[in-house]
């Protein structure tokens, strides 16, 4: 791992065991915009969350399923990131505004789900009305604590990509220190690919704020932003795509 501007360096977060769990993440990109805010709601985009909804709470009551959860894209960050416009030809830069996140006991149950011809259909249906969609099964690699999905907050789909799957890991842990101390964050679980799944990305990091006023000046205003988190990720060759999301 490359490090830069190491005079900066932020405690590094405290970390818990991971989690057995298994995850279905479903990241539907339909409204496209250059803008970073997420302004117009489509008729597709209603009817696929209305259907998300519907799928979410047909797997509720599952013993096997823990959380089924659909968010709606607010915002993505301005972050500078340089080496993403780089190398923005050898993935799908995620740009989802609307993402589903089923959490299963394992991975195995995880599977079973998105193999099943229950969620075939529901991708079968979106698939129709989205301009691009992500399925992959996760596991939790990295985590900080649980990412209380029962009450209204402003939650982060992190999506990284990096020609060295290997040093994601490390640098997440390395800047994850500074969220801690800048923006109050007390949670995350951080997902990888199932073994044998194909992905876009290498992590996708999840985790929860109260609200957007908590968060955004951070991110916007604080200069350790930008010389301590962004750069330590450009410097280890690695695309971060962050977006924040209400609960839908």
């Amino acid at each position: 791992m490359q490090i830069v501007n190491q005079h900066l360096q932020y405690p590094r977060a405290p970390l818990v065991e991971p989690n057995r769990s298994g995850y279905i993440h479903v990241g539907i990109e339909v409204d496209r915009s250059r803008l970073p805010f997420f302004l117009f709601t489509s008729n597709a985009k209603k009817t696929i969350l209305a259907r998300a909804k519907s799928f979410a709470e047909s797997l509720a009551g599952r013993s096997e399923v823990k959380a089924a959860n659909v968010f709606r894209a607010v915002v993505r960050p301005p972050v500078n990131q340089p080496y993403l416009e780089a190398v923005s030809d050898r993935f799908h830069v995620a740009r989802y505004d609307v993402a589903v996140l089923i959490e299963t006991q394992d991975a195995g149950a995880a599977r079973a789900i998105r193999d099943s011809q229950e969620f075939r259909d529901f991708q079968d249906f979106i698939n129709d009305l989205a301009k691009f969609v992500h399925v992959v099964v996760t596991e939790n690699a990295r985590r900080i604590a649980e990412v209380d999905k029962s009450r209204p907050g402003v939650f982060l789909f992190n999506y990284f990509f990096s020609e060295r799957p290997e040093d994601l890991l490390a640098v997440w842990e390395y800047t994850a220190g500074w969220f801690i101390k800048e923006t109050g964050l007390d949670n995350s679980t951080l997902m990888i690919p199932a073994a044998g799944e194909a992905s876009e990305y290498g992590v996708i990091n999840h985790c929860r704020w109260d609200s957007l006023p908590r968060l955004m000046p951070s991110l916007i205003f604080k200069k350790s932003m930008q010389t301590y988190v962004m750069e330590n990720f450009a410097a280890n060759k690695i695309a971060v795509m962050p977006i924040l999301y209400r609960l839908a």
